[in-house]
This record gives structure tokens, C-alpha cells and sequence, in this order.
């Protein structure tokens, strides 16, 4: 039935013809703006808006499709969290009740009596700021206009610093926060036995996708699941994991980006970080052999710290404008440590140093930054401010790899259709194929290998792929799990499935 509508409804009208004109309604409003939109975009603007919308197919077909979870492991492992989320309580009431804390009646929440709950800031407050008699650490309140103590994650942690008590106790509370929220979780599978999660293709500034729960309310953040939660994620029946991760995305980027050519070297080195070691510390006896060079570059620095462990946190941190103090307040290490370390750096390495004044200088004089796949983004805060100077810095990379990523991800949903993609975590993809079918992986890869041009340079990110029948890590307990992948074979798992797994 064909209806006329002139801006007045009819009483007439039933509730689906109703329904169906302000759908037709909203479809021609929506259709007027992208015109006007559509008529101010330039050359530059309309080559990024295609390339955003290319990745719309994949990522609607990977949230329609979601992931297989394994209800067992699944069961298995909120049984494992609750017990440790009861265990840090009943610690908790210790030293709550050697403190000489009063009792405080249980909830359904917290069927226990707890002297110190977690989840109630005015109760954390009480305690840190008024018995421990702590220094408050404050926050402004936008909405509010005013600074108030805080209990959030970063201001427990800073209260861990001021006191050797309170350590313990803020370790304990973050423990079981983090261990509250993967138990809730764990219950947003939905009934078919998979959980959904959606992907948003404009959520962040530098155009990486931001996750969250699906439409249907289920699933979370895809790109926060923790490693130790992951093998509840099983591939279907007849089918097995693959998770490609291109390897030392940043590193590569910062080097495709710098002006000189000692760091994009090292970084196609085979070895980055032990590269860096023997370039920064010389006289330690290396070898020229990669084995044992990566031995060395092993032992112990200080603290905890080798020499590679310092060499791939140092670096990162100062490819991004990170400055000794900062830094050394977030490895745990002296700040002259940081010093010593980025003088070195910037004696091997000068053009990260020249990268970043160059950067300053097109952040003053312009205000805003292109990245190599052509997205142009303002940087609205003092353009001298080192905060502002630090966010142009890393936006590039970060971008750029974003799209690196992407773009591989389409390709491998054009090119290769016995794939099925599953996620996309940053600069990683999961997906799964027919079980004896491994030469697939080979054709991901190499799908993933997409030749970007800039400034005279060619970057070709190479892509580390691992397999297995579940996300996890692989174990004696959970020997489905991810091992790195070593070439085609025709492997298929024989071993029977436990409850409402399968026989493959």
C-alpha cells in the first residue's frame, strides 16, 4: 500500500504504516545531510572516507558472527576467579580486623562481613585518606567544576607509593575489582553459545577501532580480553584458530617515519631490541652469533631489567617524547638510568631526535598532522605544550598501523572467503578455516603484507601467525592452544570433548 504523507499523520494509519513512514522519513533526512556533507569533502577527505567505510563489510560480518565459547572451560574458569575473588576478601578482613577495623555487615553482594569493601569509594576514602590518615590524591570533577579525593585505579595506585601499608592493601583491592569485572564478563555469552562484540570504525582519534558490548547488550571490549581469558574462545567445529599479530608494528612505523636510516635497519635486523642492546651498551662482549647475542642481551641490567627488556621500554617510551622522570616513575628504575640510556639512543639513533623536532615544527607552523595513508587530524591544545607535542608524536604511528591493519584485514575478507574473521585486536586479527587447511595461514600472511610508500621508503610489516583449536596459551591443561605456527600440514584434533564439546 502506497501512502502520501504531507507532514500529518492519520488516524487511520495502523502502527506498522506509522512506523514505516518515519523510517522512510529518517532515511531521507539522514540522505539530505550526507549530501550537504558529501558536497564539502575534498579530494584528500573523500580518499579517507572511502578507505573508513571499505572496512565496514568485514567488521559487520565478524560482529554478526562472534566467537564460539567453551561453556566448560568457561564454567572452569569463573569457578577459578570466584575463588581467588573470596580468598583476597578473606585477606582483606585480616588486615582489616588486625588494624583494628570495626565490622561491617555483609550484602548480597558481599555475603561475608568485610572491614574493607572494594567497591564503596566513600568506605575507601575513610579508610586511606582519614584512618591511614594518607594524602589525598585529587581529581577535577568536570562536571562538577571542583577537585575531589579520589579511589579510581590510577589514584589507588598513586596511594600505593605513599605508603608501605597501603601497598598490599591497594594490590589487593585492584586484584579483585579485575577480577569482579572478568566474572561479569564471562556471563555476556549469549544463548547459542557465542559471544558478540561490536566494532566502531570512527571511536578514537587516531583511527584505531574502539570495542565494546554488542548491540543485543552481550560481549564487551574484544581488545581488552586478558591472555588468561582467552581460551574460553574456541573455533567451531571442524575448524581451527589462527592469530596473526604483525610483529614490531611501532618500532617499524617510527623507523619507516624518521628521516635517517640506522633505525629502520635495525629494525629489519631480525632482532630490534638485542640490535639496540649491542648499539647502546658496545663493550659487552657480543658475538656476532644471534643466539648468543640474544643470551647477553638477556642477563640481568639492573633489577629485574636486561639489557633488552630496558632497550625495548626505553625505546618505545622515547621514540614517543618520553622524558627520563616519567618514565622512570613507570619502569621502577632511576631517572639517571633514563638519562644515561637516551643519550646513548640518541647517539646511535639521531634521527628519532630529528623526527620529533620536525614534528614540532609542522605541529607550530600548521596545527596538524597527515599520516602516510592520508588522514589529517588538529591538534586544538597549545601547540607548545609538551602534552600536545607528545599526542602528535605517537598519533602517526599509531594511525598509521591502525590502517596498515585494516586495510589487511579487507583484503583477506575480499581475496581468501574460506576464512572467517573472528576479531581484531589492534595490530592483530583472529580468524579461523577448515582444519586441514594451514596453507591458508600462508595466504593470510602474505595478504597482510601490504607495500606503503612515504618519503622515499617502501614498509612491508611482517605478520607472526600461531594455531591452535582455543586463544589461549598452550599448557598441560590446555593443550588446544596457540603455538606458533611452523608451516601447512594437515593435522586434524582426535581427541574427544568433554559436556557440550565436540568430537572433531
Amino acid at each position: 500500500m502506497r501512502l502520501t504523507f504531507n507532514g500529518v499523520l492519520d488516524p487511520k494509519w495502523s502502527a506498522d504504516q506509522v512506523a514505516g513512514i518515519y523510517n522512510a522519513l529518517d532515511c531521507a533526512i539522514t540522505l539530505e545531510v550526507f549530501d550537504e556533507l558529501n558536497s564539502q569533502l575534498s579530494p584528500e577527505d573523500r580518499k579517507v572516507y572511502d578507505l573508513s567505510r571499505s572496512y565496514q563489510a568485514p567488521l559487520l560480518e565478524m560482529m554478526l558472527r562472534g566467537v564460539r565459547v567453551d561453556k566448560h572451560a568457561m564454567q572452569m574458569l569463573a569457578k577459578h576467579l570466584q575463588s581467588e575473588v573470596d580468598n583476597l576478601h578473606a585477606f582483606l578482613q585480616e588486615i582489616g580486623k588486625a588494624l583494628g577495623l570495626p565490622i561491617r555487615k555483609g550484602t548480597k553482594a558481599l555475603p561475608v562481613p568485610h572491614y574493607i569493601n572494594p567497591s564503596s569509594p566513600k568506605q575507601l576514602k575513610e579508610f586511606f585518606y582519614g584512618f591511614l590518615k594518607i594524602p589525598e590524591v585529587r581529581v577535577f570533577n568536570k562536571q562538577k567544576g571542583v577537585s575531589q579525593a579520589s579511589t579510581s585505579r590510577e589514584a589507588l595506585e598513586k596511594v600505593a607509593t605513599r605508603s608501605f601499608l597501603s601497598r598490599p592493601i591497594v594490590a589487593t583491592i585492584l586484584a579483585i575489582r579485575d577480577r569482579t569485572k572478568e566474572l561479569g564478563y564471562l556471563k555476556l555469552a549469549e544463548a547459542d553459545g557465542r559471544m558478540r562484540f561490536s566494532f566502531n570504525i570512527g571511536g578514537t582519534e587516531t583511527a584505531r577501532l574502539s570495542s565494546s558490548k554488542s548491540v543485543w547488550g552481550t560481549g564487551y571490549n574484544a581488545q581488552n580480553i586478558k591472555p588468561g581469558t582467552r581460551h574460553i574462545f574456541i573455533a567451531d567445529p571442524g575448524c581451527k584458530l589462527a592469530y596473526v599479530d604483525l610483529e614490531q608494528a611501532e618500532s617499524r612505523l617510527v623507523g619507516f617515519l624518521a628521516p635517517g636510516n640506522r633505525y629502520w635497519d635495525a629494525c629489519h635486523s631480525g632482532d630490534l631490541h638485542t640490535t639496540c642492546a649491542k648499539m647502546v651498551w658496545p663493550r659487552l662482549g657480543w658475538t656476532g652469533d644471534a643466539k648468543q647475542d640474544r643470551a647477553i642481551a638477556d642477563t640481568i641490567f639492573y633489577r629485574e631489567f636486561s639489557y633488552r627488556d630496558l632497550s625495548k621500554r626505553g625505546g618505545h617510551g622515547t621514540n614517543y617524547y618520553g622524558q627520563p622522570p616519567t618514565m622512570a616513575k613507570h619502569l621502577h628504575v632511576e631517572t639517571q638510568l633514563l638519562i644515561d640510556f637516551q643519550a646513548a639512543y640518541f647517539q646511535e639513533f639521531p634521527e628519532i631526535r630529528e623526527w620529533h623536532l620536525e614534528t614540532k615544527e609542522r605541529l607550530q607552523l600548521d596545527g596538524y598532522l597527515i599520516t602516510p595513508w592520508g588522514r589529517k587530524r588538529w591538534f586544538h591544545g597549545r601547540r607548545d605544550d609538551d602534552a600536545t607535542l607528545r599526542e602528535a608524536i605517537a598519533y602517526v604511528p599509531q594511525s598509521a598501523i591502525a590502517d596498515y591493519m585494516n586495510s589487511g584485514m579487507r583484503e583477506v575478507w575480499r581475496r581468501i572467503p574460506e576464512v572467517q574473521l573472528l576479531l581484531q585486536v589492534h595490530d592483530a586479527i583472529v580468524f579461523q578455516y577448515p582444519e586441514g587447511r594451514d596453507d591458508l595461514v600462508d595466504k593470510v600472511v602474505e595478504t597482510l603484507r601490504i607495500p606503503l610508500t612515504y618519503n622515499g621508503k617502501t614498509l612491508i610489516i611482517p605478520s607472526e601467525p600461531k594455531v591452535g583449536w582455543n586463544w589461549g596459551y598452550p599448557s598441560a591443561k590446555n593443550p588446544d592452544g596457540m603455538v606458533k605456527y611452523k608451516g601447512p600440514n594437515s593435522d586434524k584434533r582426535t581427541r574427544s570433548r568433554l559436556m557440550d564439546r565436540v568430537v572433531c
